[in-house]
């Protein structure tokens, strides 16, 4: 792009950003929704710029309706290109989810949602095929886009990656453990306070295994952690392996606020891991009810996580039959198969 239409293209923005703003802002202060126009049409412009770099191909797989989407759809509408919109997570949910925990000032939150908002909308329209990773979040599509029929595809796991442990726990002391990124919408919080009420019954050392994704959300746990005194019982260990943490659990726990399909958990049951969960997104179509707890409740968390590690048989039989159900259900070959047929039935 020459300088001198760079700065054409940098005047006109300028014009429809200050337009905007008095339609819409005028009174607010400008500078706070100045950087938010920037962020969001930033990435918006750096998108668009990847256009041309696009690989030909037969059938665009795109794994999120947000950016990915768009790159998907520039290509259906430029190429005829046939697009699969996959949704792994619910990406309208999930970036409400951050602007309701970030800094952002709530009278620009219209602003973020409109915006996003219209990625998904424009995914959805343009796509020949939208797939949900789980039933749950079924209905949340069809609510931005009543026209769409989505098909469920289960995530699935390479059941011979993970080592099954068929070991009894022949001593007193347990490990409790979750394997899960360090950021609020995982809910670190919520395990940490449970602790303590496990704790009242037995002896447990609590691992976290994951990225800091969120530093001032790491912070927060931590001193959460010194307030309960956990120092010498509650750790966070960074990225590790996670195949060689499964089979140091006796029971797996996942926390979070919100999920797609976990594969976490099917990774923990394909190494024979009891596991106790939030009942969120599609983790109630792998996990039977009695498993399941309630967000933001530290007490019912212990108290599954309890149940488990005092009954010794209960938590054989978990093993043996989590392991089978994802051999048997969700497996990777599983899931291949269904997206083979996908694509074979656009081309």
């Amino acid at each position: 792009m020459s300088p001198s239409t760079a700065r054409r293209y940098s005047s006109e923005n300028r014009r429809v950003l200050e337009a905007f703003y008095k339609q819409n802002y005028e009174g607010k202060p400008f500078i706070p929704f100045y950087y938010s126009w920037i962020s969001l049409f930033y990435l918006l412009f750096k998108t668009l710029e990847q256009y041309d770099r696009l690989p030909k191909a037969d059938i665009n797989h795109a794994l999120n309706s947000g950016y990915a989407g768009l790159l998907g759809c520039l290509a259906k509408a430029g190429e005829g290109t046939p697009l699969i919109v996959s949704e792994h997570g619910l990406y309208l949910k999930e970036r409400r989810f951050e602007l309701r925990h970030s800094e952002v000032e709530p009278w620009l939150h219209g602003l973020y949602k409109a915006f996003f908002t219209g990625l998904v909308k424009t995914s959805y329209k343009y796509s020949d095929v939208v797939t949900s990773v789980c039933r749950d979040h079924v209905p949340h599509q069809k609510r931005i886009d009543p026209s769409i029929e989505p098909k469920v595809v289960y995530n699935g796991v390479d059941a011979n990656k993970f080592k099954f442990d068929d070991h009894v726990n022949d001593h007193d002391s347990y490990v409790v453990g979750t394997i899960s990124r360090v950021t609020p919408i995982k809910d670190q919080l919520t395990f940490i306070r449970s602790a303590p009420h496990i704790l009242e019954k037995h002896d447990t050392t609590f691992y976290v295994v994951g990225q800091v994704e969120d530093q001032e959300y790491f912070d927060e746990c931590n001193q959460l952690i010194k307030k309960l005194g956990l120092e010498d019982r509650f750790e966070f260990t960074g990225f590790q392996d996670s195949t060689e943490w499964y089979p140091r659990f006796d029971v797996f726990v996942l926390s979070s606020l919100s999920e797609g399909f976990p594969l976490t958990l099917l990774e923990a049951m394909s190494s024979g891991v009891p596991c106790v969960a939030t009942d969120v997104g599609g983790v109630g179509e792998v996990l039977q009810k009695e498993f399941l707890v309630p967000r933001w409740d530290p007490e019912s968390l212990a108290a599954k996580v309890n149940w488990l590690l005092e009954d010794e048989a209960k938590r054989d039989l978990v093993r043996h039959y989590g392991r089978k159900l994802v051999e048997k259900r969700f497996s990777v070959d599983a899931m291949a198969s269904e997206y083979r047929d996908i694509y074979e039935g656009l081309l």
